[in-house]
């Protein structure tokens, strides 16, 4: 499903926001690669224990939750806490457009170490 400018507008805010709070609490986040991980629907002011991939997943379902606008989970497993890097990426290409280099916007998905 395509996404109207407003909705982009609005998930890439709610994205930007979820992660802008995060990083003001990065003490409450802690690295693991564990799975099933958890902590969706959970402010991100509380303790969360994730990785990279787990973190994108998480600020998908935020955005989603808040602007209710349906996203698809970016790990490709509909939000369940399972997927890694290499889901994503499948994700991406099956799903995504490349930005062109230097145009990335609040909300992309970038993954550094993988080509297309």
């Amino acid at each position: 499903m395509s996404l109207t400018p407003t909705q982009k507008t609005a998930v890439r805010r709610a994205i930007a926001d979820y992660c802008t709070r995060a990083e003001a609490h990065q003490l409450a986040w802690h690295y693991t690669q564990a799975r099933v991980f958890h902590g969706f629907n959970v402010a991100p002011e509380q303790p969360h224990a994730n990785d990279c991939s787990g973190y994108i997943s998480l600020a998908f379902n935020w955005a989603m939750h808040h602007t209710k606008v349906y996203l698809e989970d970016p790990l490709g497993y509909n939000y369940s806490g399972w997927g890694y890097t290499g889901s994503e990426v499948h994700w991406l290409q099956q799903h995504g457009s490349p930005a062109p280099a230097g145009k990335y916007l609040v909300g992309d998905i970038v993954v550094y170490g993988h080509t297309r």
